[in-house]
């Protein structure tokens, strides 16, 4: 792929990234009970938490 393709294909990433941040600095900051509402983790024997329903 060129390095010009790369470019764009970077500079649109970092635009939409950018764009959702703004989005997420711009809404208004969720309720205390709605953090962990619909959060599914799972505990291994270790104590820590995964999110993602994978095995580890």
């Amino acid at each position: 792929m060129a390095s010009d393709a790369l470019d764009e294909i970077d500079a649109e990433a970092r635009k939409i990234a950018q764009e959702a941040a703004d989005f997420a600095d711009a809404s208004p900051k969720p309720d205390r009970d709605a953090l962990y509402r619909n959060v599914w983790a799972e505990e291994n024997e270790h104590g820590r938490l995964f999110f993602d329903g994978r095995e580890r």
